[in-house]
């Protein structure tokens, strides 16, 4: 059994595609007695993704779906690893080649659910990509996402017996994480030392601040907890202010961009 897969949904993107496999070639070609990736495919005109499948570690889903969550069920039922990740088109795997065999240690002796890792991202005050730190879940932060789904590694058996939920556009992997915080037998393991990914912020969740907001809302009222109203609340608007700052900055910045040319 493989120790983990990497699955990538795709859609009429190659460029995006082309650049998250770069990212991974090093990583996969380490490992690839352990480490395999699994591209879903929902183009609309089968992709000439022909020069993937020569690697042995590589394999190509290609097929119709509903949406991402129904894509990346597809992956999920799909995957015989130990573990499971999933890195978006056009997303870098940041592991340096230094860390490869202290990942793989680690994933070969874990037992836990889910682990957590750093990542990267665009901070527009600086003008660069700045390291994240995962949270550790308590009762002042159990309803924030650990680290961004790309840094983060599921337990197959797991997730195989608690798919996301289809009906999500955006937020399917929050929802699917409040469900597994509540499991009484869910363990968690950080990992800051290590980043994982580098998060795209031209994704979908980062141009549609609104349904994020409202999709947020719904999995957060789908899973009815013992807070107060008040501290429902304060999350609400601590939700909804980083979701427009975030929009705000994005637009900005891509404005900049554009004068400069």
């Amino acid at each position: 059994m493989n120790l983990l897969t990497i699955i990538t949904v795709h859609r009429d993107d190659y460029s995006s595609l082309s650049a998250s496999y770069n990212s991974l070639k090093p990583f996969l070609f380490y490992a690839q007695h352990k480490i395999n990736w699994l591209v879903i495919d929902g183009s609309e005109y089968r992709s000439n993704l022909g020069h993937l499948c020569n690697c042995n570690n590589i394999s190509i889903i290609q097929e119709c779906d509903s949406g991402i969550y129904n894509a990346m069920n597809k992956g999920i039922l799909r995957t015989e690893s130990k573990y499971l990740t999933f890195l978006n088109a056009g997303d870098f795997l940041c592991i340096k080649p230094a860390e490869y065999s202290c990942i793989i240690d680690l994933l070969s002796s874990s037992s836990v659910d889910m682990i957590s890792f750093s990542w990267s991202q665009f901070n527009f005050l600086s003008n660069q990509y700045v390291k994240r730190s995962p949270v550790l879940p308590n009762n002042l932060t159990s309803y924030r996402m650990p680290s961004v789904h790309q840094s983060l590694i599921y337990s197959t058996s797991l997730l195989t017996t608690h798919l996301f939920n289809e009906s999500y556009i955006i937020c399917g992997d929050y929802d699917n994480y409040l469900t597994l915080l509540r499991l009484p037998t869910f363990t968690y393991l950080s990992q800051a030392d290590y980043t994982w990914a580098r998060f795209d912020l031209t994704g979908i969740s980062s141009k549609k601040p609104n349904l994020l907001f409202k999709e947020t809302i719904k999995a957060f009222r789908n899973h009815k907890t013992d807070k107060s109203f008040y501290a429902n609340a304060l999350f609400y608007f601590i939700v909804f202010f980083r979701i427009y700052i975030r929009f705000i900055l994005l637009s900005l910045s891509n404005c900049l961009h554009v004068n400069k040319l």
